[in-house]
Order: C-alpha cells, then sequence, then structure tokens
C-alpha cells in the first residue's frame, strides 16, 4: 500500500524519519509543508497548492494529516484546510482518497473551532489519536481495505459531494474584502474557462487566484451542482465550441476602463476584440489614488483617445462601494463627462456589482446605452445562461459602435450655430431621437428631416420669373443672388411623384410624366435648390422625392408603416444634409457626396 504523510515535524517520527519511509508492506512518501519557508508574499494557499501540485501525477491509497501544521497558533488548524485543498482541486483526483486526520481532537473540538470542521464529516474522511506504529498501522489498513479510492468521476456529481461543498464555510481572502473583487476575479476565470481557444489562453497577473481555498470551493459548486450549474469541460467545448469574438466591429476602437482590468480583463478583452478586427484601448489605474484625481486622470485619458464606443466599469474606486448615491458613483461620473464631451459618445456600463439593477435608472439617465454584469458565484450561471451574458456584452459592444456615427453628426451640428433655430432644432431633434433609439423613431425622424428642408430652404431661397419668357430664376432671399436660372418644363415629374428626371427635352414629356410647377412649394423649392445650388443629382433629389412621400403616408397624422430605414435616413444625412452644411457654413464647396458611405 502507498501512503502520502503531510506533516510539520508534529507526527510521530517513524513516519518523517524520510524522505520515503517503508513500514511493512506499506510505502509512506512523506511531504514537509512548513508555511515559515514559504517565499515572500505567498499566501497558504498558494503555498499549499504549489507545494501538493505533485497530487495530480501521484497515486496513494490514503492521505495522513495533523490537524494543523501551525508553528505557534495550533488552533488555526491548517492541517483541515490542507485537507479541504486536497478535496477541492478536482485536478489532483484525490476526491476519494481516504484522508486520516491523526491527533488528540475529538469532532466536537474540530466543528466548533473550525468554520471548515465538517470536512471531518465527509465521505472517506477518518481521524484518530492511536500513536503507536502497529495500533495507528492497524486502523491505516482497515480504512484502506474498506474503503477504496478511485471513484472521482461519480463521486464529483454526487449528492455527498454536494452536501459536503454545503456544509463547509470560506469566507472571501483578506484582500478581497469587497464582492466587487470577489466577482471581477469570478468573471474572468469563467470567460476565459467558457471560450474555446484557438491559441494560447489570456493569462491572468495574479496566477494565485486559482490557488485560493475559497475560489476552489466556488468553483468546485459551479462544477458540481446537480443540473444546475454547469462546467465548460473539453468535451462540451469541442461538441459546441464558442469562440471569443464579436462580429460586425472591424476597424473600430473601444476605450476601456475599469481599475481592476490589469487583473486579467485587459489581456482578456484585448484579444477577444483582437480576434474580432477592433482594438482595445485600456486605461491603467494607478493605486492609491484619490477619487477626484482618478477622476480627472480618467477624464485627460478619455480626452486624449477618441473611440468608437466606451466600456466603462460602474465602481472605479474603493469610496464607491459605500456610496448610497448612485450619481456619485465613479463610472457614472465619467459618463456623464464623455456624453457632455459629445452627446453622441455611446457607453456600455461594465460591472461586477451585485446589485445593478438598483441602479438601471442611473445608468441610463447618464446617458448608458446599456449594461453588462460580470458573472458573480451566487448568480449561480449555467453554461447557457453564461453564453448568454457574453452575448449580451457582444450586442451591446456592437451596437454601441455602429452607432458612432452619430458622434460625426454633433459634432457637425454645433459648428452650424448660426443655423436657422428652427431648422437647428429639427436636426438636434433628429440626432436625439437616434440616440434613443433609431430604429423605434424612423417615422419622427421623416418628420425632422422634411421641417428642416422645408424651413431652411424656404427661408433661405425664394424662385422668381426672368426676364426671359418661360424662365425663372433661383435667388437668395438676402442678397438677391441669382444661383440658377431655369425652364420648369425641362424638369419631369412622374404624375405620382415617384421621381424626377432634369434638363430633359422640352417636347419628350412621357404620359405618365408632368412638367414640374415651381409654384407648388415646397417640394419644387427644395428640388431646385438641391439640383441647381447645391448640384446634386437626380438620384439624391429622387431620394427627397421619397422622403416626401413617406412623409405624408407614413409619417404624418399617424399614418400607415414607413418603407424607409435607419440607413435609408443616415443615406439623406450623409448625402444631402451635411452637404447643405458644409458648403453653407463650413465653407467647404468641393463635398463629397458619400454615396457609398456606410455608417455601419
Amino acid at each position: 500500500m502507498k501512503i502520502l504523510a503531510i506533516h510539520n515535524n508534529n507526527i510521530p517520527f517513524y513516519l518523517r524519519s524520510a524522505d520515503t519511509v517503508e513500514i511493512d508492506d506499506a510505502v509512506i512518501e512523506v511531504k514537509y509543508l512548513n508555511y515559515g519557508n514559504a517565499p515572500q508574499n505567498s499566501s497558504f494557499d498558494t503555498y499549499v497548492s504549489e507545494e501538493l501540485s505533485f497530487l495530480a501525477q501521484s497515486c496513494f491509497d490514503i492521505i495522513l494529516i495533523p490537524f494543523t501544521l501551525s508553528d505557534e497558533n495550533y488552533m488555526e488548524y491548517t492541517g483541515i484546510r490542507v485537507a479541504a485543498h486536497i478535496r477541492l482541486t478536482p485536478e489532483w483526483k484525490k476526491l476519494t482518497t481516504p484522508i486520516l486526520f491523526i491527533g488528540p481532537d475529538t469532532t466536537d473540538d474540530i466543528t466548533k473551532l473550525s468554520s471548515l470542521g465538517n470536512i471531518i464529516n465527509s465521505y472517506h474522511v477518518f481521524m484518530t489519536d492511536k500513536k503507536e506504529k502497529d495500533e495507528l498501522m492497524d486502523v491505516i489498513r482497515e480504512i484502506i481495505e474498506k474503503y477504496p479510492s478511485g471513484d472521482d468521476d461519480n463521486y464529483i456529481t454526487s449528492r455527498k459531494y454536494r452536501n459536503f461543498l454545503n456544509s463547509i464555510y470560506l469566507s472571501p481572502p483578506a484582500n478581497y474584502d469587497t464582492h466587487h473583487s470577489i466577482a471581477n476575479e469570478w468573471a474572468i476565470i469563467r470567460w476565459i474557462d467558457m471560450f474555446t481557444w484557438k491559441e494560447k489562453t489570456p493569462e491572468l497577473k495574479e496566477k494565485h487566484i486559482l490557488n485560493m481555498l475559497y475560489f476552489k470551493h466556488e468553483l468546485a459548486k459551479v462544477a458540481n451542482a446537480e443540473g444546475e450549474r454547469e462546467q465548460f469541460t473539453k468535451k462540451a467545448k469541442k461538441k459546441e465550441p464558442f469562440y471569443p469574438r464579436i462580429e460586425g466591429i472591424k476597424k473600430k476602437r473601444i476605450l476601456y476602463v475599469d481599475d481592476e482590468g490589469d487583473k486579467g480583463w485587459y489581456n482578456l478583452l484585448d484579444k477577444i476584440f483582437e480576434n474580432s478586427g477592433a482594438e482595445l484601448i485600456p486605461w491603467e489605474s494607478k493605486i492609491g489614488q484619490s477619487k477626484e484625481l482618478q477622476i480627472e486622470d480618467i477624464k485627460s485619458f478619455v480626452k486624449k483617445n477618441p473611440a468608437d464606443a466606451y466600456l466603462i466599469d460602474l465602481r472605479l474606486n474603493d469610496e464607491d462601494i459605500e456610496e448610497s448615491e448612485s450619481k456619485n458613483l465613479t463610472g457614472l461620473i465619467i459618463t456623464d463627462y464623455i456624453k457632455k464631451l459629445n452627446k453622441g459618445n455611446q457607453i456600455v456600463i461594465f460591472t461586477a456589482s451585485n446589485k445593478t439593477w438598483n441602479y438601471e435608472a442611473a445608468i441610463f439617465s447618464a446617458g448608458a446605452m446599456g449594461y453588462t454584469i460580470k458573472e458573480s458565484p451566487e448568480y449561480n450561471y449555467t453554461r447557457e445562461e453564461s453564453y448568454k451574458n457574453f452575448l449580451n456584452f457582444a450586442r451591446l459592444i456592437k451596437k454601441a459602435v455602429n452607432k458612432s456615427y452619430i458622434t460625426e453628426y454633433v459634432e457637425l451640428l454645433d459648428k452650424c450655430k448660426d443655423l436657422e433655430p428652427n431648422s437647428w432644432n429639427a436636426l438636434n431633434n433628429y440626432i436625439d431621437l437616434l440616440i434613443l433609439d433609431e430604429t423605434k423613431t424612423i417615422k419622427a425622424n421623416i418628420l425632422n428631416l422634411m421641417v428642416f428642408l422645408e424651413r431652411y430652404f424656404g427661408t433661405k431661397y425664394k424662385i422668381e420669373p426672368d426676364n426671359n419668357k418661360g424662365r425663372f430664376k433661383l435667388m437668395n432671399t438676402n442678397n438677391n443672388r441669382t444661383y440658377a436660372t431655369f425652364r420648369p418644363k425641362s424638369i419631369h415629374l412622374v404624375d405620382n411623384l415617384s421621381y424626377v428626371k432634369f434638363n430633359q427635352p422640352l417636347e419628350k414629356c412621357e404620359k405618365n410624366e408632368m412638367f414640374l410647377d415651381v409654384t407648388k412649394k415646397p417640394l419644387s423649392l427644395i428640388l431646385i435648390v438641391l439640383y441647381y445650388k447645391y448640384h446634386l443629382d437626380e438620384d439624391d433629389c429622387n431620394m427627397i422625392l421619397r422622403l416626401r412621400q413617406e412623409r405624408v403616408k407614413s409619417a404624418a397624422h399617424q399614418g400607415d408603416e414607413t418603407n424607409m430605414t435607419v440607413q435609408d435616413l443616415n443615406d439623406i444625412f450623409r448625402r444631402i444634409i451635411k452637404k447643405i452644411l458644409k458648403t453653407d457654413f463650413l465653407k467647404i464647396i468641393n463635398v463629397d457626396n458619400e454615396k457609398n458611405n456606410n455608417p455601419y
């Protein structure tokens, strides 16, 4: 029989007289554990995990452990913590290997004084106060004979293991004293484990996280609940691969602000966005910064790094943990700042808060388009729920970057402050509705664009008869400048106003066509100004005809559903509205028509 004896010089000498001890038919491998010899800054959990990592490659019939391995405080019961590591580390494959505690303590002592005390009542765990060689060896032989190990796969999914997991309590490590930190570490591990990686998986900065008993316990609960929680096993990922990428965000820049990003989020998100053809721009947090200095540092970073979308953590400072006013949360202060820079900026909140639903109103009020919750142990996510959580994250990021074109509209309108007030308000309303929900406000925005064209052209341009018979002049209302002279009968409209033809031969009007009546304002004025003053072509003018038709049929008086799309309206803005504003206010004469410039 093969035995492992773990000790700190506090088990009988005959069990530890050499690295390997032979007693009768037993071969005893001896492992000395003394936390006092651990590397500086190494936690007890990390020390134990690293020192016992050989268990993954070794087989034993039984493991002997004293109740404590401490030099100074016996009541710490560190031996019990070592046993918990053995039971909570499935990779070591020692979930059913019998464990025998050696010492004088009673069951009542252990269960009362140690939060892990119930381990002594769990499957294949025993205790003895025998010290004499023959007596102890008889106890060991009896246990090995009656309770063989090696059925880990069945045990890990059994109710016995579940009962064991639920019977012990582990408090978060001292350096993870907030739910925020715990959820961050948990979510990173969960996401890394969820994906099918074609190359090396991203690295965690703090690798010892996986060695912490607290996280081993949480991961064990996730991995083994019957039908409630599921592990991302190799078999499951091979059957249903889930790749770390987001479709539809190529060449986009995402700015990321998170005070705990360097714990692994930077590496993970950078790889996801790299796989997606996008770029991650991370803010680097500085240890010990006051909330005021941190806010100024982030503002400076944001201002220097324009992006297509912004991913902002909700709680960016330790002071946020106890903050009762949601508007004072650092993440929402930064969100408000980003929206003030340009109200078209698109922001997604990324949060490890377990009370996000309390902040929903504040998140949307600050101008964020949505939020994603970083998984946390108590959420009890199944594989499918974890997938859905990431898909929601991907959907929000894609939506955010694809609405980044709105920032250009905002910047352009800001440069046109001298625009006639009603015309300016129409375009400003158009932008506000795009920000709100561009898919549900199409009919309202049809009206906004038509109002702009009618108001702007109606106050700035006029048509008067020319001295020559049958000719008319397109003039400026203020200085009587003439932009063009034209013959209305060279402009043909189809009788249902579905398209327009300019400069057609006078006598070749088809049966379904009619000559443009320049007295029919404002439509005639709009078409003539666009063609003769801004030199837009027939295709552009026909887009305005369609806009006008949709206004009459669908947008006005709660009419029929419209056939126009967000893309159609943005084509009009980019190809027509943009040229008008740049020509008149920015004095840019040769403005590209941008017919092929798709904002999506």
